[in-house]
């Protein structure tokens, strides 16, 4: 499994759309996850299981989440300072989970 990382730089205000795909046959769980520059730690901001999106409740406002389980889309509304950060997606078969 390999990750790819790109560097990405949005205007105050505007929208972000983040894509993250995979063809792993086993695997049906996409989770997004922030780490921001103050706290270290990965924080989730939900995942799409299936067809079935979630959101972490703190974040239900903020951001939208499409996918299928193969390919997911986060979308962050209303870019402020506090939405600097690095984004990861993660893959998971319910016993393990991989980074991308």
């Amino acid at each position: 499994m390999t990750g790819i990382a790109c560097i990405v730089i949005f205007i105050e205000r505007d929208n972000a759309e983040l894509v993250c795909e995979h063809n792993i046959a086993t695997s049906t769980i996409i989770l997004w996850y922030k780490q921001t520059q103050t706290n270290h730690g990965f924080i989730l901001l939900g995942y799409i299981w299936n067809k079935h999106n979630v959101s972490e409740d703190n974040f239900s406002q903020k951001i939208k989440l499409d996918g299928d389980g193969t390919k997911s889309v986060l979308r962050i509304s209303d870019l402020s300072l506090s939405d600097s950060a690095v984004y990861y997606c993660a893959v998971s078969n319910h016993n393990r989970v991989d980074f991308l």
